[in-house]
């Protein structure tokens, strides 16, 4: 079976106004694309939190092992019995509708398991995420996503809750005109390549995220968005445009940028203004897509305006996957750091296993190195909304951003 009945998102189908907000590759960004929530964010605040929050209720005597095994044992039994009740109808569209209501309500959860060379292993209910989906089964759709970030954590000296805090991660309303022009506002995942739009733990291959499309532009915008597509021949192109308002519109965040779940260390941007265009063009039957990305913006801790140009493919030749991203940010003419691309390959091994083989570089904004990292892995999928991962992270000159690591994760949609 094609590695395309797994993903519960690629964008390659069009808009269908009519469809359900929960459905796989509606729109380009949120409900219609993400499937109203399955573009989701993955925030890594990070199992150590620098800023001193996290807060351990002492439960010293419990060994690291025993614990990532029940953490991950539980999760597990979980995507096996929902597995099996999903089975017969493997793409029924995830989510709750209360009744006969406008209302949907749905989510995500995933643990992470990391062994970091030469540090110790950890594990962390990394991700649990809510959201909530109204329809007017006309012309308006809103749609909220609010999410705990390292609810529970657990390492080889303690294990206990970190302080709760529900983040809104996305928060929007759509007018949806037709398949060609549509308009958002409020909070939404910023749209500058592929994964920054679908990277939640149950919708990608790996463990590890890219670290360019962590490092090199904010990951959210606040304000206004127009998308929907054009007819060009056989093939249509896809667009969405944007303003940002984001020092006007939302207080800034004191979320963290420290070590997440997956022991990577970058520093994430936080967008205070910007305006930025993505394009996507589908081709051959959808099984090619290009896309090209510009944003200039201005960033919490950056001086000066910035101006990004980025890459990405995404290529579906019958049982393998291909995608890479490529970014490049300006400053008055020069490149500056940081800079990075990545390239991921994706292949069948057995009904429902996969292989995943991925190369990125990476350039930060401290050091003249540049970063180069390998992930390999195995990923199974027994439904397309369940999925177990084993990543094994390798690199050079990579100790001090993304050390090289044994990562597993489970994740669920629900």
């Amino acid at each position: 079976m094609l590695i395309r009945t797994y993903l519960p998102v690629s964008f390659r189908r069009r808009p269908d106004r009519s469809a359900s907000p929960y459905t796989p590759g509606n729109d380009p960004q949120g409900e219609r694309s993400d499937s109203s929530g399955l573009s989701l964010k993955t925030l890594d605040p990070g199992l150590h939190r620098d800023d001193g929050k996290r807060t351990s209720r002492g439960l010293r005597w419990l060994p690291v092992r025993a614990a990532v095994r029940g953490i991950i044992r539980l999760l597990l039994v979980g995507l096996c019995l929902h597995a099996g009740s999903v089975n017969a109808q493997a793409d029924k569209r995830p989510g709750f509708r209360i009744g006969s209501s406008q209302l949907t309500f749905g989510g995500y959860a995933s643990v992470v398991y990391a062994r970091p060379e030469g540090g110790g292993a950890s594990a962390s209910l990394r991700d649990l995420s809510l959201f909530t989906t109204w329809d007017s089964g006309a012309s308006w759709r809103a749609f909220s996503e609010l999410e705990i970030g390292d609810a529970f954590s657990v390492d080889n000296d303690s294990a206990g809750f970190s302080d709760i805090e529900f983040d809104v991660e996305r928060l929007y309303l759509d007018w949806l005109a037709d398949s060609h022009f549509n308009v958002r506002l409020g909070k939404y995942l910023a749209p500058v390549g592929r994964w920054n739009q679908v990277h939640a733990d149950p919708l990608v291959w790996t463990v590890s995220r890219p670290l360019v499309t962590l490092a090199a532009f904010p990951q959210h915008n606040t304000g206004m968005m127009l998308y929907g597509d054009v007819d060009v021949g056989a093939h249509w192109l896809e667009y969405q445009a944007y303003a940002d308002y984001s020092d006007t519109l939302e207080p800034r965040s004191d979320r963290d940028s420290g070590t997440s779940a997956d022991a990577t260390r970058v520093p994430t941007l936080q967008s205070q203004n910007g305006a930025g265009l993505r394009l996507v063009a589908h081709l051959d039957a959808d099984q090619l897509q290009l896309g090209l990305s510009a944003t200039n913006f201005r960033a919490s801790d950056l001086k000066g305006r910035q101006s990004l140009l980025g890459i990405d493919v995404f290529w579906s030749p019958g049982s393998v996957e291909i995608s890479g991203e490529a970014y490049r940010r300006f400053d008055t003419g020069r490149v500056r750091k940081p800079w990075g691309d990545f390239i991921q390959l994706v292949f069948p091994l057995a009904d429902r296993w996969f292989g995943v083989a991925r190369r990125e570089d990476y350039a930060d904004a401290d050091t003249n190195d540049v970063t180069r990292l390998g992930s390999l892995g195995i990923a199974w999928r027994p439904t397309a909304r369940q999925v177990l991962k084993l990543e094994y992270r390798f690199g050079r000159h990579n100790r001090n951003v993304a050390p090289d690591a044994a990562l597993v994760s489970a994740a669920l949609l629900f």
